[in-house]
């Protein structure tokens, strides 16, 4: 379907949020949000450059973030990178990119935009280090293909080697940060599922450390069962997660006491069905944070060992 319209684009969301419902699995729900937002995207940049006679010749859009993980939760906000070949692209393509910008929101999407040049790129800006995070999960979307390409080929490569300690030291903090401001424990009795100890946070921080360290991003060290608990879990609350957005119509991540009864009868995540109350239930949510929360902790731990 060619969603050209606020309406259009309700309806397909609409659509996902039943099939989730009736009992379609996370994962391709998030998909499904993911590939309608990249269409739009596409679309309105080449509705806005006919709009204004332009063609987006010097700006390539990327997807960073979750969003360039190719996850998009309900309602989370659309990271995305406008990268300009130099400032002269920047300031011819502004109407474009404003036209564009303004599309999507009118499309009911929640646009976090960040703007950048190649040569910008060079440069990590210390007092932002979350962006740098976020465009560890970069792709191409939509736009000059080859300005990404002399991002990746010319100006990543040397400069994810020359602050990669920085980004090492930096990742730890913030992550050890995060980790104290929920007392470094899973056992809340209203966890954050997305940045509490044991929630998703926790797996893309493992990822993030592995590549600052010119690690693979797969999970290493680790056999297959340990693997597989991993993605179980990362799939399991995922779910709850997008449950959880769905319930509040916004981007809340907090599991409350109330929306763990209601999980427990619908038996959510659960894949064998059982009934069960709201304590067992959250047996289930906390054997899967431990896990994510244990390979955390692994991640720290090697940090430290490299470090000295």
């Amino acid at each position: 379907m060619r969603a050209n319209s606020r309406t259009e684009c309700e309806a397909e969301r609409h659509k996902i949020q039943q099939a989730f419902l009736d009992g379609t699995s996370v994962h391709a729900t998030l998909q499904a949000l993911c590939e309608m937002a990249e269409r739009n995207i596409q679309e309105s940049l080449q509705a806005s450059s006919r709009a204004h006679n332009l063609e987006p010749e010097g700006l390539a859009v990327l997807a960073i973030g979750g969003f360039g993980r190719r996850i998009l939760f309900p309602y989370s906000d659309l990271d995305i990178l406008l990268l300009f070949e130099n400032g002269r692209a920047e300031q011819k393509l502004e109407a474009v990119l404003a036209e564009l910008t303004r599309t999507l929101w009118d499309r009911g999407f929640r646009v976090s935009s960040a703007a950048r040049t190649l040569d910008e790129s060079k440069q990590v800006e210390r007092e932002n280090v979350e962006f740098h995070l976020s465009m560890m999960d970069r792709r191409f979307l939509a736009g000059d293909q080859t300005v990404y390409q002399k991002l990746e080929q010319k100006v990543l490569p040397r400069t994810e080697k020359v602050y990669r300690s920085f980004l090492h030291e930096e990742l730890t903090k913030l992550t050890k940060r995060r980790l104290a401001k929920y007392g470094n424990t899973i056992f809340h009795l209203e966890p954050n599922v997305k940045d509490s100890p044991g929630g998703l946070r926790d797996f893309h921080a493992s990822a993030w450390m592995r590549q600052v360290a010119g690690r693979a991003s797969e999970i290493r060290g680790a056999d297959i069962v340990e693997r597989d608990l991993a993605l179980n879990a990362v799939d399991f609350i995922s779910q709850v997660r997008c449950f959880l957005h769905y319930q509040n119509g916004r981007n809340d991540n907090t599991l409350t006491y109330e929306l763990q009864t209601i999980a427990a009868e619908e038996s959510l995540g659960a894949k064998d069905g059982l009934k069960r109350n709201a304590a067992e239930w959250m047996r289930i949510y906390y054997r899967h944070a431990r896990t994510l929360h244990h390979q955390l902790q692994r991640s720290l731990s090697l940090q430290s060992i490299t470090a000295q």
